[in-house]
């Protein structure tokens, strides 16, 4: 850990001196250390660049799981914050810096922005758990000028995966317009798209979803989720739900830094075509007075599966608090999915003493080794493995 915030601060001061040597432009002004402000501002590009798209795809994505992503691709002038999701796939934690630079493409090129003075701000790292994803406020009130019309692009600091393994930074484009939209109050995130499936269901059993809240305050949402799909025509369609399926209405709290959340998509609606989905909660009781949140993911099938289900990596742990967790094989993990898959889950969670937990694509399920009983907390079931199956759980635990 003492290698990776060194590196990482020694990286970001890097930064800062490049920034600060360079010969800048009119107009912009590095800050004189990494302390002054909520950024590093980057030493502009002097070669000129093709223009970026009308509708810049505002999506960074790393070979090793990780994504960065604005809700949107075109923004309002005058837009005093942005919302970047980091989505961590990966088996391992992800940690990283809040800081970041902005740059306007002027006359083919990337100029850095004028930060002003700014703020101090504090040099602790960020982290995003393995399958989950988190929210990162850009802060950008301590601009010298707002940003007007045009392009711009945001970069990150370099990243950690685990302890030893450093990621490049993460860069997105956007476009500023008059006519632009802010954005939603409230957005919904669904992570690791296209989402691969097996006869109709979701290889992971479970999608893995993020409630976001831009307000900065605290709010609520119905954990009633509403399924549509996108027909031949272009218009959305309600799935119907599975019968003797029921929910109680109540509004549960959504923080103001988001909520991760996920649904048991086979147990509420049973095996799926091929598509686009709309997934939608409602912030109130009364559809009517209350705001939608909502999120679109793409399903399919994959053509060389050949009918078997995807590798979906199973983390382990002893349910003890700071217990480190046991990444399975791919060969165990397929073994633990199918015992998962195949349980006969009753409603209701079992009174056992849980001494392990399993984690599957950002889900959380706990494990009682005596008896061989299963607990979804989140969805509120469980269910008792065979004996056999018990024995085999037994000699995959750490």
């Amino acid at each position: 850990m003492k290698k990776m915030i060194t590196a990482l601060l020694a990286a970001i001061l890097c930064l800062g001196l490049a920034a600060c040597a360079g010969d800048t432009p009119d107009d912009t002004a590095a800050p004189d250390s990494v302390l002054s402000g909520p950024v590093i501002s980057a030493e502009p590009t002097t070669v000129s660049q093709p223009l970026p798209t009308e509708e810049p795809e505002p999506v960074w994505i790393n070979e090793s799981g990780i994504t960065a992503s604005l809700l949107q691709s075109v923004y309002p002038e005058g837009i005093q914050k942005l919302t970047l999701v980091l989505d961590n796939t990966s088996g391992q934690e992800l940690s990283y810096s809040p800081s970041f630079s902005c740059e306007k493409y002027v006359d083919g090129t990337w100029k850095a922005m004028d930060w002003g003075d700014g703020p101090v701000y504090d040099m602790m790292l960020r982290t995003v758990q393995p399958h989950s994803a988190g929210e990162m406020v850009l802060d950008l009130t301590f601009l010298a000028e707002p940003l007007d019309e045009g392009f711009y692009r945001f970069t990150g600091s370099p990243m950690w995966l685990g302890q030893d393994d450093q990621l490049p930074a993460w860069q997105v484009i956007l476009r500023i317009a008059p006519d632009a939209q802010p954005e939603p109050d409230y957005a919904l995130y669904i992570s690791a798209q296209p989402i691969p499936t097996v006869d109709g269901c979701l290889v992971t059993d479970r999608l893995p979803v993020l409630f976001i809240n831009t307000t900065g305050k605290d709010g609520q949402v119905v954990d009633i989720p509403h399924l549509e799909k996108l027909d031949e025509t272009g218009e959305w369609m309600e799935v119907s739900y599975k019968d003797r399926i029921g929910f109680c209405g109540t509004p549960s709290r959504l923080p103001a830094d988001g909520r991760p959340w996920s649904e048991d998509i086979s147990y509420l609606w049973g095996a799926l075509e091929d598509g686009q989905y709309r997934l939608s909660y409602n912030t109130d009781s009364d559809a009517s007075t209350g705001q939608s949140i909502s999120g679109t993911f793409t399903l399919y099938t994959p053509e060389d599966n050949h009918g078997l289900p995807l590798f979906t990596s199973v983390e382990v742990f002893r349910n003890e608090e700071d217990a480190t967790g046991v990444l399975l094989s791919e060969e165990d993990s397929s073994t633990i999915l199918t015992i998962l898959q195949n349980g006969d889950w009753q409603e209701g969670t079992a009174d056992c003493i849980n001494d392990y937990r399993f984690t599957v694509s950002g889900s959380t399920i706990y494990y009682h080794s005596d008896c061989g009983t299963f607990n979804d907390s989140e969805a509120n079931r469980s269910f008792t493995v065979s004996e056999e199956d018990r024995a085999v759980i037994l000699s995959l635990l750490p």
